[in-house]
C-alpha cells in the first residue's frame, strides 16, 4: 500500500518558556524530579525571549513550569504576549487554582486564551492519587467549567501509565460528553524523573496501552468530533499503525529551522525537535521500516527497561485511521498556517 496524506500539517511556531519549577501538586509521573528547585525565569527575561520569539516567526505562547499559576505576575506575563501580538497564548497547568472563578478570570482577561488543563483519569479517586493531592479532580472540574463559561478554548493533557491506560476510552467519554473537548493530548509516559522513582508502580509495556488508545480514537470517531491537533504523545507509527497523523512530535521536521524554541529558566534556549532527536533511539531493524526516514525513535530509558522487540517495522503503509487534525482553532485565532 502507497503512503495516504492526511490534510497538511500547518507550521505553527511556537515560543516556549518554562517560567518556574515549583509545583503545588506532587505528580507520580512528573519526568522533573520532586527535589528540582531551580530559579524563575525574570520577567524581564520573559520579556526577551517573546521578543526572540516574534523575531523567529513565532505565533504561539506557551508557557508552562512547573506550575506557573503559582507566579503573581503570569497575568502580566500573559498580557505582554498578547501585547508582542502573539495570537494564541497557552497556559499549561494542573488548573488547582483556576477553581477559584477570580483568578480565572484575571487570566482571561488579561490574555490568556488557551488552557491546557492536566487531567489524569475520569475517576476522581484515581486522579487524586496520581497527582498526590486529596480533592485535586473537584478542582480541576470546577477549573474547566471556569474557563469554558469565560469563553477561553481549553485542552487535555492526560498522562498513560499502569494505573489508568485501561481507562482511556472512559476518559475520552467524560470530556467529550462533559466538555465537547476536540483536545485531548494522550500521553504515554516519559520514564525519566519522579516517574523514574515510581517504575513499580507506573511502568507499563507501551504495546500494552495501544489498543485501549485505539479505543479512545474510536470514541472521537463514532462522536465525529472535530480533532484539532495531534493528540498520541511519545508513540510510534508502529506502535499505533494508520495513526501517524495523529501523533505529534515523533518525525523530524523537513526544515530544521521550524523547530520551535524552549527557553529554559537558567537563561538559555534549545529547539524542542533536537532535544527529543538527542533523547531518542533507533534498534537497526528500523532501517527496514517505511517510516525509518521520517520517525525519530523512542526514548533511551524505555530501552533500558523493555529492550526494543516492541518497535516492529512496518513493511507497508497501513491504511489511515479515519480522524483528521483540523487546526480549526489555530485558524480561528488567526494563527498564520505557514
Amino acid at each position: 500500500m502507497t503512503a495516504v496524506k492526511s490534510p497538511a500539517r500547518p507550521t505553527l511556531k511556537t515560543c516556549e518558556v518554562i517560567l518556574n519549577y515549583e509545583c503545588n501538586a506532587k505528580c507520580l509521573f512528573c519526568y522533573h524530579p520532586t527535589q528540582l528547585r531551580g530559579p524563575e525565569l525574570p520577567l524581564r527575561e520573559t520579556a526577551r525571549a517573546l521578543l526572540a520569539g516574534r523575531r523567529r516567526g513565532c505565533w504561539i505562547a506557551y508557557f508552562i513550569g512547573g506550575e506557573i499559576t503559582l507566579r503573581p505576575d503570569l497575568p502580566r506575563i500573559t498580557a505582554l504576549a498578547r501585547g508582542l501580538g502573539y495570537p494564541c497564548v497557552q497556559v499549561m497547568t494542573n488548573g488547582l487554582l483556576l477553581a477559584d472563578p477570580e483568578y480565572a478570570r484575571r487570566l482571561v482577561g488579561a490574555g490568556a486564551n488557551l488552557f491546557r488543563i492536566s487531567i489524569h483519569s475520569h475517576d476522581a479517586a484515581r486522579h487524586d492519587r496520581l497527582v498526590g493531592v486529596p480533592g485535586a479532580f473537584g478542582r480541576v472540574m470546577r477549573a474547566m467549567e471556569n474557563l469554558r463559561c469565560l469563553g477561553a478554548d481549553v485542552a487535555v493533557n492526560h498522562t498513560i501509565n499502569a494505573l489508568n491506560y485501561r481507562d482511556a476510552e472512559r476518559f475520552a467519554e467524560l470530556l467529550c460528553s462533559r466538555f465537547a473537548l476536540t483536545d485531548i493530548n494522550f500521553i504515554f509516559s516519559h520514564f525519566r524523573g519522579e516517574m523514574s522513582v515510581n517504575l513499580d508502580l507506573l511502568k507499563v509495556r507501551i504495546s500494552r496501552t495501544a489498543p485501549y488508545v485505539r479505543r479512545a480514537m474510536e470514541v472521537l470517531r463514532r462522536r465525529r468530533v472535530a480533532v484539532e491537533a495531534p493528540m498520541l504523545v511519545n508513540y510510534t507509527p508502529c506502535v499505533l499503525p494508520g495513526m501517524d497523523h495523529l501523533l505529534a512530535e515523533w518525525e523530524r521536521l523537513e526544515k530544521p529551522e521550524d523547530d520551535d524554541m524552549l527557553v529554559h529558566p537558567e537563561g538559555f534556549t534549545t529547539r524542542i525537535y533536537d532535544m527529543k532527536e538527542a533523547e531518542r533511539v533507533k534498534p537497526a531493524s528500523c532501517s527496514r521500516c517505511v517510516y525509518h526516514a521520517r520517525c525519530l525513535g523512542f526514548e533511551r530509558e524505555y530501552r533500558a527497561l523493555y529492550g526494543t522487540a516492541e518497535y516492529r517495522p512496518l513493511a507497508e503503509f497501513p491504511k489511515p485511521f479515519p480522524l483528521y487534525p483540523t487546526y480549526a482553532r489555530m485558524e480561528r485565532m488567526g494563527v498564520p498556517r505557514g
